[in-house]
This record gives C-alpha cells, structure tokens and sequence, in this order.
C-alpha cells in the first residue's frame, strides 16, 4: 500500500525549499523577527531591534551592549530607519560586522502603498555614529568582507547580482555590481558567503527543463556555485560550478553554506524523493542530507554529488525524510551538519559530524539534540562551540501553562550532550515573538528575543542574553531589556 503521508511530506519539502516566499522557506528567518544580535568582537554584543511607535509604525534601532551588560549608544541606541508596520521589513532587517565593534545593516520598507518599497543600507560605527546611509537594490543575502565593508547579494528574475561597499558605503564592483544570468534558476535558493579575501561564494539550485513533470510541482535538480574575487570577477569560470545533479526520481532543496579558516566552502542540502514510495521501499534511500566540501579553487573534495547522510531507520517507521538541514564548519577542516526529523510522535534535531576527509564520525543516523513542539511554527539556530562540537537552540512551547521561551543543547566534538538549558527565557501567558541565536565568535553565544506585552499587541519588548561555555546566563536571568 502507498504511504500517503510520504507523498504529502516530498509535496512539503518541494515547497519549502522553492515554492513559498523566503520568509516562509528560511528557517533563520522565521516568522517577523525584528531582532538581530552579533558580537562586537570585543566580548560584548550589537543588537538591532524594533519599537512600535504609533499605530502604524516602527522605529528600528541598533544598541552596543559591553561585555559587563552595560548599554554603550545611549538608553535607546542609534535609530537606523522606519517602516509602516504592515511593511516586510519584518522579514528583511539584516545585520553583520563592520569589524570595527560597529555593524552594517540592510533595512527594507515595502509598506502598505503600492509603488512605495525603499531599502538602505546603513552602517554605524563603535561609537553607535551613523557614519553613513545609502539606497541600495533589494538585498536577499549579505555578509561582511572582512575589511570594514559588506557584499549584498540579490536576484531578479534569474539575474543574480552581488556588489561590495567599503566602510564609506561606496559601491566597488560599480554602481550595478557583478550580474550572473541563469536562466534555470531555482527561486529562493540563493545562498552567499564571504571568501575570507574580499569576495564571495555564492551557491544555488537550478531546475532541469529535461526532468519536467506536466501537472506537478516545479522541483530543482541540480546545485550550483560561484565564487566572486575581491575585485568583482568570476573566479570559478563564467559558467561557475556544477557539484551535484540529482538521481532520477529525486530533487534537490533547502541549500545552505558555509566557510571554514582555510577557505574551503561547505553546501549542504536535503534530497527528496519526487514519486510516492511504499513504506519500507529502496527508494526511501532517496531522502537524505548531502554535503559537500569545495577547496578556494572549487574542486570538490569529498565523493561526488557529496557524502550522503541519512536518518536511523531503526529508530522508527522507514522513509522518515530529513529536513531543513544547516551547516557549519568543525573548525578542524569537516563539517557539522544539523537536520529537523519528523516520525509519528517524535519532532527533533539532529546532528552529525564529518570529518576533513569526509568520514562520518558520529553515531549512524546522527546524534539526536532537541524536540521539537509539535504543531508549532519551528525555529532552529546551529552555533559552532568554538572546540569542535555544535550548539543547538529552538523555540520551547507548553500548552499547559502557557510558556514560551528558547531551548539551547550543546554537543561536544565526540557527539555527547555537554549541557542543556531549558529554557533559556520564559514569558507567561504573552506570545514570544521571535529570536536569533550566533555565536560571537569568542566561545560565547548571544541570544536576542521579543516578547509581546499581550497575545494581541502588535508591541514588542526586545531582549539579549550572553551565555558562557558552560552554559551559564552572563546577563541575568532574565537578559537585557532593550525597550519598553
């Protein structure tokens, strides 16, 4: 007998990985989050966050925090810009470093009038000056360039473009940057990186025409990349790279990146199966995680169309397909890769470690890491611990009594539990908005939330929390209140 359940979770997986708009598909992006938190590089925190000011209308400020939990930019922070509240703003108000315990940040304000959509970027220096504000394309990715500036990435159409700004905000690529055509591309799946010299890698899927079903989902069969020098050119050839085409019967979705010190790239993406299957069957071999390691010049390192990880089948019922995979590098030239699992009953997180060789180091199906609230609108952050291992953190839910709040769970290099806290904040009764969990790069971790002050205010009081390697709350209990 066909499963019906497996034929309604590929149809899922197709649409989250290409089908709905980014806010819905990005894992990182859940939901509104207004809140954005990166270290400073200075043992404290830069946090961006949002204050309702008037019915129609909000106020996004940035705000220094020391490492001691003192604000550094005034009670309230520098204000960066405004947005109507109906504006998507809410799910493009972006963040990264200057370098200089500064930020550079990517607001965009659609709003509720038609023609009316405006996005600047901004960057405000250690001492929370506004040093300079420009109006800039619509950014869907941006990182920092290591050296004051940061290169935005967007797409039009099938036009991929990137350009990269000084710390003067000035466009060094030209006014219109470096444009890359690909007809076949997937929608939403670009993914950006920065080289770790000035440039850029970018990643994508693409569709195969070839492949095309009449009357079924459009699916992307085929991942791509590209890395752009710190000069603006095409270092991997015009037509970049392809490192992985899908088997018949299978699609390719949800596609991240990330860089290691070396320069070497890491992708990681699910595969899913495109026909219904039969509980048990072979092809449930179809459904997995895959990942790739590229070395600065592109070449693939590890086997080919990357190295296969799949859930325990042992565990529970066949087929059960991982999904919304994130990546990071183990700081020792492999990679930690994470992925969310659904069997009947069970929503979790799980983790597995490969090595710089491409050996799988952890227990098979991976290390099991948090729950998930079943029924719940999923946020799940992935953070390196600085010593080889990965921290987990996800939204906590309780019906009875109504608590929401932030879970985190440590793995250490050898795939062990370290610690976990449970949860990190709590809000009683009052829906918690949203949250943002990195690393600040110091061994530390840095949390941002909001917290509504009732389940039908539109208002939000922002918070950020420090936690040590132990996992211990640096800033309070309760964290840092940000606004009122």
């Amino acid at each position: 007998m066909l499963k019906r359940g497996l034929a309604f979770t590929a149809l899922c997986i197709m649409l989250l990985g290409g089908l709905l708009p980014s806010s819905c598909a990005d894992a990182r992006h859940w939901s509104a989050s207004l809140d954005r938190v990166i270290g400073d590089g200075a043992g404290g925190a830069i946090t961006l966050y949002a204050v309702m000011k008037g019915a129609n209308r909000r106020d996004f400020y940035v705000q220094r925090i020391s490492p001691a939990g003192e604000k550094m930019w005034g009670a309230n922070g520098t204000l960066v810009g405004t947005a109507d509240k109906g504006s998507v703003a809410a799910s493009n108000v972006r963040m990264v470093t200057d370098g200089s315990s500064g930020a550079i940040i990517v607001q965009t304000n659609s709003g509720y009038a038609v023609g009316k959509r405006t996005i600047t970027l901004s960057r405000v220096d250690s001492s929370g000056k506004l040093v300079w504000q420009r109006d800039s394309a619509p950014v869907d990715r941006i990182v920092a360039d290591g050296q004051g500036g940061a290169i935005a990435a967007w797409v039009a159409g099938t036009t991929i473009s990137l350009n990269r700004f000084d710390s003067m905000g000035r466009p060094l690529w030209g006014e219109s940057g470096t444009a890359i055509d690909r007809p076949s591309y997937g929608s939403n799946s670009l993914e950006l990186a920065d080289d770790g010299d000035g440039g850029a890698i970018i990643a994508w899927l693409e569709t195969d025409p070839a492949r095309a079903r009449a009357g079924q989902p459009v699916t992307t069969e085929e991942v791509h990349a590209q890395r752009i020098d710190a000069d603006g050119r095409m270092a991997w050839g015009n037509g970049g790279i392809t490192l992985y085409v899908s088997p018949e019967d299978a699609a390719a979705s949800w596609l991240r990146i990330a860089r290691d010190e070396d320069g070497n790239a890491f992708l990681a993406w699910q595969q899913y199966a495109t026909v219904t299957i039969e509980s048990g069957s072979p092809q449930g071999l179809l459904f997995g995680v895959r990942l790739q390691k590229l070395d600065p010049a592109g070449a693939g390192m590890w086997e080919p169309n990357g190295v296969m990880l799949r859930p325990d089948e042992s565990a529970g019922p066949g087929n059960a397909p991982p999904m919304a995979p994130e990546v990071l590098g183990d700081g020792a030239g492999g990679a930690i890769v994470t992925w969310q699992l659904v069997r009947p009953g069970e929503e979790g997180v799980y983790a597995q470690k490969v090595a710089a060789d491409g050996s799988v180091l952890w227990q098979a199906g991976g290390v099991k890491t948090l729950s998930l609230p079943v029924g719940v609108a999923n946020a799940v952050y992935t953070m390196s611990d600085g010593t080889g291992g990965v921290i987990v953190a996800t939204n906590f839910y309780d019906l009875l009594p109504r608590q929401r709040g932030v879970r985190m769970l440590r793995l250490d290099a050898e795939g062990n539990t370290a610690w976990v806290i449970e949860p990190v904040n709590v809000s009683v009764d009052v829906t918690l908005g949203t949250f943002t969990a990195v690393s600040d790069g110091q061994g530390r971790l840095l949390l941002g939330w909001a917290t509504r002050k009732t389940d039908m205010a539109d208002a939000e009081v922002s918070f950020v929390q420090r936690i040590d390697s132990n996992g211990e709350l640096l800033w309070g209990h309760e964290g840092i209140r940000l606004s009122d």
